[in-house]
């Protein structure tokens, strides 16, 4: 049976459950987006919320797998909206088709969204048992679910449990049971992944180095659900702040590393040399540190320190808000953030391959901690340098000072690292503009040969209601957030819901 048939048997299915109304747009989507895959075409959907966009992108995705054994990525907004696809939708399309054995599908969400199963046997050993080394994903909501915790202290201890940016590998106990590397290692192969838009982009930036296959693999097709979003989370997969929390971020990744080196530097009667090089690379940051503080002095307000292209740099909106003194310190500051990561790495790589005794678990661990460094200078490096589209400044909180890159046109980005590589389908309820994708596509960089507008399910001028509550009934989520009231809110909003009901 070939792909188009079991997309016309899952849907033939799908329309006899109960309690399903069949909506022919719906359809009409599954097979357009089949077309898309068997010909590897290029797509823009606007599909109107409530028409079953979700079931109409995993149900050809999940047919080409069984059939061509084409592998499709399913690329959604937030780790939320991830997770309602593999634990609701999936399941259910799933059912739809008759045999499912050979057909492999994988969830994948970023590093530090899953339980890192050594940081929770160092910070609470009891509660390593809860988490199953199979049948579980791993991620915060399990977490949330299954520690021993309350609700408010199992959220505070969340970022002490979750993976940390850069580990071991293959060098931690608990490597072969690690929720993120056996997530990894099956996507790398699944027919049909799962994941959301910050993963195709650190993807698309890591499928540059290396074997080239990236955090995904080598895969056929690309839906972006959610597309309207894309653009945001691309901006901030090219942004880079050299700040003291990032600066925190390289010293911890120094401190597993130097951890990791410590058995073998002592075999080696270079424990000493070690030690005392990581003191003087914890000393360096936190001058680093030190001075980007005092950076406040020569630049006492926040404001723009270089600005790509020059035509932009110099419209007179932005003269006001552009910085004349203090560039040549913030400068330094970023060159000896960068020194300091570059030379330690380049002593330790050296050394290490001078040892004897080294394991590949220590070489792959060396390899990962090293590549961060070696990134982290580069981004040094580039912070005050921008390119395209892009505006370098400096900004201050209470407590932190930063210099940071944003990237403002990722179109020409997006067309090398994505759009170039494999064929796409972008799909939204809100997608196009005066019923046209023009916008879209050139915020993206995205050249549709197909387009399709559907139909919204609903007739909203007689089956909808807007309503608004009175001033003062409902807090401020945010600020109830901010003071840890967020029950105030929760609760006015479910006595609001129960009386309009």
């Amino acid at each position: 049976m070939n792909a188009a048939e079991l997309i016309d048997r899952a849907l033939d299915r799908l329309a006899q459950t109960e309690g399903y109304l069949e909506r022919p747009a719906q359809r009409q989507l599954a097979l357009w987006l089949s077309d898309m895959i068997d010909g590897g075409h290029t797509g823009a959907v606007e599909a109107p919320t409530g028409l079953g966009k979700s079931l109409a992108a995993l149900i050809p995705a999940l047919a080409h797998g069984l059939a061509t054994q084409k592998r499709t990525v399913i690329a959604t907004y937030t780790n939320v909206l991830a997770e309602q696809y593999w634990r609701k939708d999936l399941p259910f399309a799933l059912s739809l088709f008759d045999d499912t054995e050979s057909l492999r599908v994988e969830f994948l969400i970023g590093r530090q969204r899953y339980i890192c199963r050594e940081q929770v046997a160092q910070m609470m050993p009891e509660d390593l048992p809860r988490y199953p080394k199979s049948g579980c994903i791993g991620v915060e909501s399990d977490f949330l679910r299954l520690t021993s915790l309350k609700a408010r202290p199992a959220r505070d201890m969340w970022p002490h449990v979750s993976v940390p940016p850069v580990c071991a590998a293959r060098a931690c106990d608990h490597y072969q049971d690690c929720y993120y590397y056996r997530a990894r290692e099956r996507a790398a192969e699944a027919h049909v992944v799962i994941t959301n838009h910050s993963v195709v982009i650190q993807h698309a930036q890591m499928s540059e180095v290396g074997d080239g296959k990236g955090l995904l693999g080598k895969f056929d097709y690309l839906v972006l659900d959610e597309a309207h979003d894309f653009l945001a989370a691309a901006q901030s997969g090219f942004e880079f702040e050299l700040s003291g929390r990032r600066l925190n971020v390289a010293l911890g990744v120094a401190g597993r590393l130097e951890k990791e080196l410590l058995s073998l530097a002592q075999r080696n009667a270079a424990e000493v040399l070690l030690v005392e090089r990581f003191q003087e690379f914890r000393h360096q940051i936190e001058t680093v540190k030190k001075s980007l503080m005092a950076l406040r002095i020569e630049i006492p307000q926040a404001g723009i320190l270089a600005v790509s292209p020059q035509e932009v740099s110099d419209h007179a909106s932005l003269k006001p808000r552009k910085v004349t003194n203090g560039l040549g310190t913030a400068q330094d500051i970023s060159d000896q953030a960068a020194a300091a990561c570059e030379s330690l790495t380049s002593d330790v790589v050296r050394w290490v391959g001078d040892w004897t005794g080294t394991t590949r678990a220590h070489q792959e661990a060396l390899r990962n901690y090293s590549l961060f460094l070696t990134e982290f200078a580069l981004n040094c490096r580039a912070v005050l340098e921008p390119t395209g589209v892009s505006v370098s400044f400096s900004a201050y909180g209470k407590q932190d000072a930063m210099l940071r890159l944003d990237t403002v046109g990722v179109d020409e980005p997006l067309r090398e690292l994505v759009w170039n590589k494999v064929p796409a389908t972008c799909l939204s309820a809100t997608l196009a503009v005066d019923q046209s994708f023009e916008f879209f596509q050139k915020q993206v960089g995205f050249e549709a040969k197909f387009e399709e507008i559907l139909p919204t399910p609903f007739d909203f001028a007689h089956s909808a209601a807007l309503y608004i509550p009175p001033a003062g009934k409902i807090p401020d989520p945010t600020l109830s957030r901010q003071e840890n009231n967020e029950n105030l809110y929760f609760n006015s909003l479910a006595t609001e819901i129960s009386t309009i009901i």
